[in-house]
Parts: C-alpha cells; structure tokens; sequence
C-alpha cells in the first residue's frame, strides 16, 4: 500500500509497504510508474525514507534524489 496526501501538483507518500515475500523495490517501480502516468505533471516526494530502503532503488531509477533527510534522536532523562 502506499499512503498518500497531495493537492494541486503535489503528492506526499508518507508511508509505503509490501508483502514480506515480495520485491520492495519492483513494488516501488510499479506504484513510481502508476502515480507518473496518472499524473504526468504532478510533483511527487517520500518522506522518511532509510537509506538502506530496497525501494530507493526504484526512486532513485525514476530520477529521484534526496533533498533533505531527517534524524531521529532518543534522550533518556
């Protein structure tokens, strides 16, 4: 699945995943290819993708690059 928020020109994947027994980053090409086609001038990004994501693969091939990344960080007190 792949949750998704957009309006005029944009879309936001905010979360996306496969089946365990499934290859993460063709599911990615298949979505990339889906969402270009049906909107062909629509501007889209990901957030919170791990570098180690096999679907950044399939982002990257699309022509995707990374513009910002996010650290996440825990303190005990």
């Amino acid at each position: 699945y792949a949750l998704c928020v957009g309006g005029l020109g944009n879309i936001n994947i905010l979360d996306f995943a496969t089946r365990p027994d499934s290859s993460r980053a063709a599911s990615a090409t298949a979505l990339l290819n889906g969402m270009h086609e049906a909107y062909p001038n629509t501007h889209i990004s990901h957030y919170n993708m791990l570098e180690e994501d096999p679907a950044r693969e399939a982002f990257e091939a699309a022509g995707y690059t990374i513009t910002m990344s996010q650290h996440e960080m825990r303190l005990k007190l």
